[in-house]
């Protein structure tokens, strides 16, 4: 330390621990070296403070604060006896905890059946080809549903540090995702994701949690939004994600994109507009598959040809699904003749290019062995169908829309890619527009069209493409805020134009323009002279125009709600996301802070447990189990009779 040209020191061990300095000096006097302004250096002072006791003392105290409990509580007896009993007890809570985790990371495993899991792994690493040991004893503690669930919150709260620290310090963009979706006990959930790009330019997707809806309109989204997140990585932490997240994604449903009461419109106005002060720009997007797929409903549903074929094959589809009997005379038919015959799916208003692709496709293909099933059938239903499917029109009317159905879908695979960006979406827009458009004047290359043409040859079968483009009406915001805010950015506008003046003359610059943008951040952010071009590409790459990935969670949490665990309560539910997501693969997972929260959390004795052999979630594993779960199923019998 440097004051009015002269040097101090401080011993920082006997500064910290004054009490101890105290009790060793004369009078309880603290030398000028140990306190906070420092003593003038002199190395007589020096070699004299080393050999006081006190200072031996503090450099003690100052060293076990930095060791980990474990160590520090070997220094007696007592301690190392504790610690043995606990490191016993760590253990077996370490083995179940990783059962736990791996049930986590598989979602299909439920809680009722890991008591049996546990116990049928014990005996199948006790087991001996040449020796049969049937006197091998278990230990049944904490092998019980709620235990599981208790292991299940340690080790997500062991965690959330790690993931909040983690986002906070190497994130530069964010953009959040949202959808909703009603599951098996017709509770209304949001799911909500969070897509970062780091500062080294890695993509990352984290679960932020899922909030049930409570109140009618965007007010009870945003709020279900804001809990589930609150409840699973903290107050702190979402404030700090809705304070910095630069874009917000969801489908194009009145509540989310209202510009009065909508959830975009509450989001800025909570976030942006208010004493918060973010400044950080909130760019609104409707996800590109969703929208696509209200245009094919729109065709669908504007075009008289395409409505009215769509509802004939939807009649030629719950004709079967309707009969056991009809598809198994369709199935035996097709395979006596050899003919080709793929499962003809249901029709579903809901996701209509999906379900229409399907149907149509499945249709074309199994054509031949519908029609010889329909001229074989003898109901009433099977004559019309059979004119539906032996007319000319139809056939090809059928093979145009698989091949638009089918530029189409793979158009929408393409932008709910994880490569594709916001600046992307024009060009293929334009380009699938192109294609379709096409198709009026040329097949497309393997399609159906072209292969209906190639079998009629040498016929007087005539193509008929009667489907149009549909020119819609202009809207009052034709390019719906296209990457656009009316916030002033939080990037100071003068520095990044200078930035990209200086990166216009970066002598790699032929380089630089053909690298992806994700290499292209990675690159930029090993250098502080482009900090705020860095920012707005990874913003760039972070807003996806896609919500396609909060489809894949809430499918993941329909694996995990099965219909035998209706009755899974949301805050499990997402604790059992919150490991499958956020947190590392089994093989680099660290059980040990979990366990150690699991170790504070009350006092921790062993028990005897008689009769666990004897519960429900043992049946089939021990004799016991099954015997008192007959005599219950007896015991019901007998008191359902006598009412």
């Amino acid at each position: 330390m440097h004051r009015h040209g002269k040097h101090y020191i401080k011993c920082i061990a006997c500064n910290k621990y004054p009490d101890i300095v105290k009790k060793h000096t004369i009078k309880s006097q603290i030398p000028k070296i140990t306190q906070d302004l420092g003593a003038l250096f002199r190395q007589e002072v020096i070699d004299n403070h080393l050999t006081k006791p006190y200072h031996t003392i503090s450099i003690k105290m100052l060293r076990l604060s930095t060791l980990p409990n474990s160590i520090v509580q070997q220094s007696t007896q007592m301690d190392r006896a504790i610690l043995k009993a606990n490191e016993k007890l760590g253990n077996k809570i370490g083995s179940l905890m990783i059962h736990t985790y791996g049930d986590a990371k598989k979602l299909t495993l439920s809680a009722y059946t890991y008591p049996m899991r546990v116990i049928t792994s014990q005996m199948a690493s006790n087991f001996t080809f040449n020796e049969l040991n049937e006197n091998i004893t278990y230990d049944f503690q904490y092998l019980t549903p709620a235990s599981h669930k208790e292991f299940l919150q340690c080790i997500v709260k062991s965690y959330k540090k790690t993931f909040s620290d983690k986002l906070i310090s190497e994130t530069i963009s964010m953009s959040l995702r949202c959808d909703g979706s009603v599951d098996r006990s017709q509770i209304d959930k949001i799911y909500i994701i969070l897509k970062t790009v780091s500062l080294k330019g890695v993509e990352e997707q984290y679960f932020l949690g899922a909030g049930q809806v409570e109140q009618r309109g965007a007010e009870g989204i945003l709020d279900a939004i804001e809990t589930a997140c609150i409840n699973n990585v903290g107050h702190d932490v979402t404030e700090y994600i809705f304070k910095n997240i630069s874009s917000i994604v969801t489908d194009g449903a009145a509540v989310n994109i209202g510009s009065k009461g909508g959830l975009w419109t509450l989001v800025e106005n909570k976030w942006r507009n208010n004493s918060n002060k973010s400044n950080v720009p909130l760019v609104k997007i409707w996800c590109a598959v969703h929208r696509s797929n209200l245009a094919w409903k729109d065709v669908s549903s504007t075009v008289v040809e395409v409505s009215h074929i769509v509802s004939k094959l939807s009649g030629i589809s719950a004709f079967f699904h309707n009969s056991a009997l009809r598809t198994r005379e369709l199935q035996q038919l097709s395979k006596e003749n050899n003919l080709q015959l793929i499962r003809i799916p249901k029709f579903f208003q809901v996701r209509w290019k999906e379900f229409s692709f399907s149907l149509v496709n499945a249709i074309l293909i199994s054509w031949k062995a519908l029609v010889i099933n329909m001229q074989n059938s003898k109901e009433k239903e099977s004559n019309g169908f059979l004119l539906l499917l032996t007319n000319k029109d139809t056939i090809f009317l059928l093979a145009f829309l698989a091949d638009v159905l089918a530029i189409f879908s793979r158009y929408q695979q393409t932008i709910q890619s994880d490569k594709i960006t916001v600046l992307d979406l024009v060009k293929h827009t334009e380009s699938v527009i192109n294609k379709i458009k096409s198709l009026s004047s040329i097949n497309l290359v393997g399609g159906w069209v072209d292969v209906l043409e190639d079998e009629l040859k040498g016929t007087d079968g005539k193509v008929l493409k009667d489907i149009k483009l549909i020119d819609f009406q202009e809207k009052r915001k034709h390019r719906h805020n296209l990457y656009v805010t009316e916030n002033r950015s939080d990037l100071d506008l003068a520095d990044l134009n200078m930035e990209y003046t200086d990166l216009m003359e970066h002598n790699r610059l032929e380089e630089i323009r053909q690298m992806p943008l994700p290499k292209l951040v990675q690159y930029l952010s090993g250098s502080k002279e482009f900090k705020n071009i860095t920012i707005l590409l990874a913003r760039v790459i972070a807003a996806k125009p896609h919500s396609a990935d909060v489809e894949r969670l809430i499918s993941k949490s329909n694996i995990l709600k099965s219909i035998n665990r209706q009755c899974l309560h949301i805050e499990t539910e997402n604790e059992y996301l919150f490991i499958h997501f956020n947190m590392p693969a089994l093989q680099n997972w660290d059980p040990r802070p979990a366990i150690q929260i699991w170790l504070n959390q009350n006092e921790r004795r062993i028990k005897e447990t008689p009769k666990a052999k004897e519960q429900e979630w043992f049946s089939g594993i021990f004799m016991e189990a099954t015997k008192r779960k007959s005599e219950d199923q007896t015991e019901q019998t007998i008191k359902k009779r006598m009412f």
